[in-house]
């Protein structure tokens, strides 16, 4: 869970900054931040907080669509080639 929340908080500030951002992207990103930042720490802290788990997954949708409608900035590009070094050289993160 925790991952997937950094990972949708990720997705949304980028889209949000980016310079192909407009009115649909903004409005994608902007729910998706408030839902997550304001629900992650609780759904990790109790795994059985439907509501809070519930927000942080529509959180996440929220973070796709950002892309979709919008994009993202070159970080994104960069952290999908440090995923694959990581799996090739089976190193950690951080």
């Amino acid at each position: 869970m925790t991952l997937q929340g950094w990972d949708a908080l990720s997705h949304s500030m980028e889209g949000y900054i980016a310079n192909t951002a407009n009115l649909m992207s903004d409005m994608y990103a902007l729910t998706a931040i408030e839902n997550v930042s304001q629900n992650l720490a609780a759904a990790v802290k109790d795994g059985s907080n439907l509501e809070a788990r519930e927000r942080v997954a529509f959180g996440n949708t929220l973070s796709g669509l950002v892309m979709v409608a919008g994009s993202t900035t070159s970080q994104h590009s960069l952290s999908t080639l440090c995923r694959r070094i990581i799996r090739i050289y089976r190193t950690a993160r951080g």
